[in-house]
């Protein structure tokens, strides 16, 4: 382990994630939707609801961003920003009222949705997503395609290893061969 560690390369370059990406993405397929976005959950009565849906829709502009900031500060009980990064439908459907599929079928309709409780409103900003069964997106393969480089990369290393050990020990004569 700790000559892996010390002398297998770690850094994998981009050219080569997509290169894996190009050659096996019909393998890299979702289990289930996938979407980028933003929820925003607060309670019932808030005010200023069609100025947070307006800014929701124009998460890309920095002045809404600005705006949405400060509402969430002061009347938001809670909120997930992952316009960045992809979030699996069934994390995002754990902090709805909502189950997975009904979840999933509105996505699929629209790219805001809005839920009510008994308590809270949830607002929910779809920028992107892909469905289950789709091929996945190189930068949420990254990580997958990255950690099965490394694998391979292992593999070799030792196999290569474990050679060069039985070859020096032939050379030096701390290991001898006897052939019939």
């Amino acid at each position: 382990k700790q000559l892996v560690n010390q002398r297998m390369p770690q850094l994998i370059e981009d050219t080569l994630v997509l290169q894996y990406y190009e050659a096996y993405k019909q393998q890299l397929l979702l289990s289930e939707m996938i979407l980028k976005g933003m929820l925003v959950i607060v309670p019932n009565g808030a005010p200023n609801l069609p100025e947070l849906r307006t800014c929701m829709k124009n998460i890309g502009e920095s002045d809404s961003m600005e705006w949405i900031e400060k509402y969430i500060y002061q009347y938001g009980v809670g909120y997930e920003f992952f316009v960045e990064d992809w979030k699996e439908l069934s994390e995002v459907a754990m902090c709805l009222p909502i189950d997975k599929r009904e979840l999933d079928r509105m996505v699929r309709q629209k790219r805001q949705i809005e839920l009510q409780d008994s308590v809270n409103i949830y607002l929910l900003q779809v920028e992107n997503s892909y469905s289950g069964g789709m091929v996945m997106p190189l930068d949420f393969a990254r990580k997958e395609i990255e950690q099965m480089i490394l694998a391979q990369r292992m593999i070799d290393f030792l196999n290569d290893s474990r050679l060069d050990l039985y070859n020096k020990a032939l050379k030096s004569g701390v290991l001898k061969r006897y052939e019939n």
